[in-house]
């Protein structure tokens, strides 16, 4: 029996690779200018989609490709800066609650999973101090740009979501952050994505 489809978002590029390496592509669709490439995996479809950084490219896709998705699995996975200074580069989190300025949307986590409630920000976080303020008004540990947006969208359509993060940064510095990144993702990201990929796949009903 053929399971549900999976609708797997990230921001970029790089945070999807490594999971690509799982399958083989067997399609790709454009649907409104938007390039949706799907995967087989364990009886799955997997469709990817890349939403860009920030809430405008974000609102953007799903809204270019509201139609396109009707039922399935939403799966969010990627990085996202600590506003929890325990937490460490390289720490993978189940999202339960995502905030924003003005909602909190509670959704389900993944038992494999230690859990972290993320706050999406309209403008990326680089200072100390805006950061604590910020961590303690909403209590949130992690924080990024996208998660609120998708979160959201699925709520609006009433479909599972799972949101998957690994830490990438402290969210109080901006400088040097491209070079950065790319070696936290060579070193943390990449090597395990796939595998976290597939934890979250077999925790799904």
């Amino acid at each position: 029996m053929q399971k549900p489809n999976i609708f797997l978002f990230t921001a970029f590029e790089g945070e999807v690779k490594p999971i690509l390496n799982l399958s083989t592509m067997i399609s790709e669709t454009i649907f409104n200018n938007i390039k949706i490439r799907t995967f087989d995996f364990d009886n799955r479809k997997i469709n990817v989609l890349i939403t860009g950084m920030g809430k405008k490219n974000t609102k953007k896709i799903l809204s270019d490709v509201a139609n396109f998705i009707e039922s399935g699995i939403i799966i969010n996975i990627g990085t996202a800066g600590a506003l929890n200074n325990k937490f460490q580069i390289g720490d993978w989190f189940s999202i339960n609650k995502v905030f924003s300025d003005d909602k909190v949307i509670e959704i389900e986590n993944c038992s494999a999973f230690h859990i972290a409630s993320i706050l999406t920000s309209d403008s990326e976080i680089t200072n100390e101090e805006i950061k604590q303020k910020h961590h303690k008004k909403y209590y949130a540990d992690l924080v990024d740009m996208e998660a609120v947006h998708i979160a959201e969208f699925a709520k609006g359509k009433k479909l599972p979501l799972r949101i998957i993060k690994m830490v990438s940064d402290y969210a109080d510095e901006d400088s040097n952050k491209k070079t950065a990144l790319k070696e936290v993702m060579r070193k943390y990201y990449n090597p395990h994505a796939a595998d976290i990929f597939m934890k979250i796949i077999k925790g799904l009903k």
